[in-house]
Protein backbone atom coordinates (compact mmCIF):
# COMPACT_ATOMS: atom_id res chain seq x y z
CA UNK A 1 0.00 0.00 0.00
CA UNK A 2 1.45 3.26 -0.92
CA UNK A 3 1.48 6.01 1.68
CA UNK A 4 -0.46 9.80 1.22
CA UNK A 5 2.94 11.65 0.37
CA UNK A 6 4.13 9.35 -2.48
CA UNK A 7 0.75 9.71 -3.97
CA UNK A 8 0.84 13.58 -3.89
CA UNK A 9 4.70 13.50 -4.16
CA UNK A 10 3.78 11.59 -8.06
CA UNK A 11 0.85 13.80 -8.84
CA UNK A 12 2.70 17.16 -8.45
CA UNK A 13 5.22 15.60 -10.84
CA UNK A 14 3.23 14.84 -13.74
CA UNK A 15 1.70 18.24 -13.80
CA UNK A 16 2.81 20.17 -17.06
CA UNK A 17 4.90 22.87 -16.30
CA UNK A 18 3.18 26.65 -16.16
CA UNK A 19 5.33 28.68 -18.13
CA UNK A 20 2.41 31.81 -17.62
CA UNK A 21 0.64 33.59 -20.38
CA UNK A 22 2.61 36.81 -20.08
CA UNK A 23 5.58 35.49 -21.75
CA UNK A 24 4.06 35.62 -25.49
CA UNK A 25 2.73 39.05 -25.11
CA UNK A 26 5.49 40.19 -23.75
CA UNK A 27 7.77 39.12 -26.85
CA UNK A 28 5.05 40.66 -29.27
CA UNK A 29 5.50 43.79 -27.31
CA UNK A 30 9.83 43.31 -27.63
CA UNK A 31 9.56 42.57 -31.20
CA UNK A 32 7.13 45.74 -31.99
CA UNK A 33 9.41 47.93 -30.16
CA UNK A 34 12.51 46.29 -32.18
CA UNK A 35 11.16 47.06 -35.36
CA UNK A 36 10.54 50.61 -34.99
CA UNK A 37 12.92 52.63 -36.84
CA UNK A 38 15.14 54.14 -34.58
CA UNK A 39 14.82 50.59 -32.60
CA UNK A 40 14.79 50.33 -28.57
CA UNK A 41 16.86 50.96 -25.97
CA UNK A 42 17.40 48.47 -22.72
CA UNK A 43 15.90 50.81 -20.46
CA UNK A 44 12.78 50.98 -22.92
CA UNK A 45 12.88 47.43 -23.50
CA UNK A 46 12.81 46.97 -19.55
CA UNK A 47 10.37 49.33 -18.60
CA UNK A 48 8.04 48.11 -21.19
CA UNK A 49 8.09 44.04 -20.23
CA UNK A 50 9.54 44.69 -16.75
CA UNK A 51 12.15 41.70 -17.33
CA UNK A 52 15.86 42.08 -16.58
CA UNK A 53 18.51 43.16 -18.86
CA UNK A 54 19.95 39.45 -18.98
CA UNK A 55 16.19 38.37 -19.85
CA UNK A 56 15.97 40.46 -22.38
CA UNK A 57 19.26 39.79 -24.30
CA UNK A 58 18.69 36.01 -23.78
CA UNK A 59 15.69 36.90 -25.26
CA UNK A 60 16.81 38.42 -28.21
CA UNK A 61 19.63 35.64 -28.52
CA UNK A 62 18.01 32.65 -28.71
CA UNK A 63 14.02 33.43 -29.02
CA UNK A 64 14.09 36.32 -31.76
CA UNK A 65 17.96 34.98 -33.69
CA UNK A 66 17.64 31.27 -33.14
CA UNK A 67 13.89 30.30 -33.15
CA UNK A 68 12.29 33.34 -35.12
CA UNK A 69 15.67 33.50 -37.49
CA UNK A 70 14.80 37.97 -36.92
CA UNK A 71 17.82 39.77 -38.01
CA UNK A 72 18.80 41.48 -34.72
CA UNK A 73 21.35 44.06 -34.83
CA UNK A 74 22.20 46.23 -31.86
CA UNK A 75 24.51 50.09 -32.06
CA UNK A 76 26.24 51.96 -29.76
CA UNK A 77 25.57 55.95 -29.92
CA UNK A 78 28.16 58.27 -28.70
CA UNK A 79 26.92 58.77 -25.11
CA UNK A 80 27.11 54.94 -25.01
CA UNK A 81 23.47 53.93 -25.03
CA UNK A 82 22.76 50.95 -26.63
CA UNK A 83 19.64 50.47 -29.12
CA UNK A 84 18.75 47.32 -30.34
CA UNK A 85 16.75 46.89 -33.65
CA UNK A 86 15.63 43.95 -35.99
CA UNK A 87 16.59 44.71 -39.88
CA UNK A 88 15.63 43.22 -42.89
CA UNK A 89 16.09 39.93 -44.08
Amino acid sequence: MTSNRNVRANAQKKKPKNLGPTTAPKQEQLIRLLRRPSGATMATLIATTGWQPHTIRATISTVLRKRLGLIVSSVQNKQGVRSYKIGKR
